[in-house]
């Protein structure tokens, strides 16, 4: 069915049509290319929002609209798929980065350990909740039967305490 229209009412009844007809193909398209259910949903609404957008540009004929969707839905797929992929390379350097810092930390841990173990009990246990355990202050405080305030004056007279012991050496 050879269809001409030249309204723009007429263009956005003909697209609603195609998408009626067309979007389970549409899918299948995207989905070969980005493999994935979510990103493939994801570049057929865009290619047809996109289409929407740009209605008074868009051909008249049917037939043309059906062939200049197709390739909006594959230009979209591959815009998702490249989208997708700088995403993950720049995860993958977020991971790298975060376990180079964490073996960083675990060595630095490791080598103020053996100063750590030259505080009282006390000081050693806030150090150990404060930055191993990631507590709170206010956690701490409550753990220990403390006040607030008296948890980060033993932490600070530890920390001062372990930086003499580190420059001594």
């Amino acid at each position: 069915m050879r269809q001409q229209v030249s309204t723009r009412e007429d263009k956005i009844r003909m697209i609603e049509g195609l998408y009626k007809r067309k979007e389970d193909m549409m899918y299948h398209i995207a989905l070969g290319v980005v493999k994935r259910r979510e990103d493939a949903e994801d570049a057929v609404h865009e290619a047809f929002t996109s289409l929407m957008r740009s209605i008074e540009k868009i051909p008249c004929d049917e037939k043309e609209l059906d062939a200049y969707l197709t390739t909006a839905v594959k230009n979209e797929a591959f815009r998702v798929l490249n989208h997708r992929a700088k995403r993950e390379r720049f995860e993958i350097r977020d991971y790298e980065a975060i376990t180079q810092e964490n073996t960083l930390n675990r060595l630095l841990f490791e080598e103020i350990q053996q100063y750590i173990m030259q505080l009282d009990e006390r000081s050693k246990e806030i150090i150990y909740r404060k930055y191993v355990y990631g507590r709170s202050y206010e956690e701490i405080a409550r753990e220990m039967n403390l006040t607030q305030d008296n948890a980060r004056k033993i932490l600070s007279r530890a920390v001062k305490k372990l930086n003499k012991l580190y420059n001594k050496k």
